[in-house]
This record gives C-alpha cells, structure tokens and sequence, in this order.
C-alpha cells in the first residue's frame, strides 16, 4: 500500500491578496505549477513551527500567524498527500524567493486563482481556513 505524503501548507495572506510561488522547471511534483508555500512534514516535527521556518527559508517574509485549517486529502498523480493548512498575514510585503524552488511570486486575489495553472486542488486550503 502506498505511503501517504505529509505537507504543510502556508497560506500568506496580504489586505485580500495571497502569496502564490510558481514552481521551477525541474521540481519532481507539480513543475511548473503555481502553489502556497508547501513542505515536506518530516519525523514528528511542531507543524506550526515548521510552517513558519518553511515561509521563512522559501520567502524570507516575517508573518502572524492567523489560524489553523482543517486537514484535507488530495489524490493526484504522484499519489496520496495529506495537507495540513495554516493561515498567516505578511507583516511586510518584501518577498525575496530562493530561487532553487520558485521562479516567481504574485499576490492575487483569490477568485483570480483559477487564471493560474496551480498545484491539483489549491483552493481546497482557502476553503479549509473559510476563506472561500
């Protein structure tokens, strides 16, 4: 039986607006595609603490934490993930990507999530924090 993946998922929230990354090129899942900042969970780890070391090293953004979102499961290609989300506010708007991950950042609205080529089920995390 394939092992399900752990992801913590970091929604940045700034005014209405939200971070997305666009992946590079050469990422074995999803390349290419547009997502909120995402981690592996390793080991037994404190998700919160994680999340916002994950948001730090991939954005060097400073944020607040808002709240946590219901746990949801997303099947795709590669196969089972299971997504913790957590919702955070910018405390500056300053991004600077480390690119080994991202080619790109953009604040959006979230109806305008659909006009990007995103990560399977990315409004599943909005939703889970009440935010659709």
């Amino acid at each position: 039986m394939e092992q399900i993946k752990e992801i913590i998922v970091g929604v940045v929230k700034k005014g209405e607006k939200f971070l997305i990354l666009h992946r590079q090129s050469n990422k074995k899942f999803d390349p290419n595609k547009w997502e909120f900042i995402s981690g592996f969970v390793k080991g037994k780890a404190d998700l919160k603490k994680y999340v916002i070391e994950q948001i730090k090293k991939e954005t060097v953004l400073n944020v607040e934490f808002i709240k946590f979102g219901k746990d949801f499961t997303v099947d795709d290609e590669y196969g089972m993930w299971s997504i913790h989300p957590f919702l955070f506010k910018a405390i500056k708007d300053n991004v600077v990507l480390q690119y080994k991950d991202h080619l790109e950042y953009k604040w959006v609205l979230a109806e305008d999530l659909k006009f990007y080529s995103t990560v399977k089920d990315l409004d599943k995390n909005l939703a889970s924090l009440n935010l659709l």
